[in-house]
């Protein structure tokens, strides 16, 4: 996460170069500095961005949350689907149309979709089966055995089966049990 507000810092501060070099505009001037440590001017993103807000509308995730441990969780949510944040998140109805090939600026507080309620009822259940089903099984270093990625593999929709089929029989826990396959059984 700290590599990609890096890049976004270094990038904002080239388009706003470019930006005045484009425009035929010279830099700004700094004004004289009394002190030496005065002459430095905080980096390009910390002084655009100010202080974060804290997330909105956080009904599974701890309320006490910052914005910056929400944005490192929605990440691997990402990169276990293999989606985008537009997979849950609606566009924010607010902002301006986006600049040609850039995606809409979203308004991740928005109920709108029925991906985000998926999503958190699957954040209930990762979470449940961490903290109850698999309480006391494996490593007790490793609170979190399960996760997104678990089951998804980088795959919008996870298998349920694998790809050759199940060979004999089939899964169920179903009190009727698993299909049975062999002699004499209906395929």
């Amino acid at each position: 996460m700290r590599r990609v507000l890096v890049a976004v810092a270094i990038y904002s501060a080239v388009l706003a170069s470019s930006a005045s070099v484009t425009l035929g505009q010279q830099p700004p001037a700094a004004p004289p500095a009394q002190d030496p440590a005065a002459a430095v001017p905080p980096p390009p993103a910390a002084a655009a961005r100010g202080p974060q807000a804290a997330p909105k509308n956080l009904k599974v995730l701890p309320k006490e949350w910052t914005t910056q441990q929400v944005r490192a969780l929605m990440q691997t949510f990402a990169e276990s689907l293999g989606v985008m944040c537009t997979h849950c998140h609606a566009p924010d109805p607010n902002a301006p149309p986006p600049a040609a090939g850039r995606p809409p600026t979203l308004d991740y507080s928005l109920d709108e979709k029925p991906e985000k309620e998926v999503a958190r009822k699957m954040i209930q259940m990762v979470m449940s089966v961490n903290s109850d089903a698999l309480k006391g099984i494996g490593d007790q270093a490793i609170p979190e055995k399960v996760s997104c990625f678990t089951c998804h593999a980088g795959a919008k929709v996870p298998l349920t089966q694998p790809a050759a089929g199940w060979g004999r029989g089939g899964f169920s826990l179903l009190p009727a049990g698993p299909p049975a396959r062999g002699r004499g059984a209906n395929p």
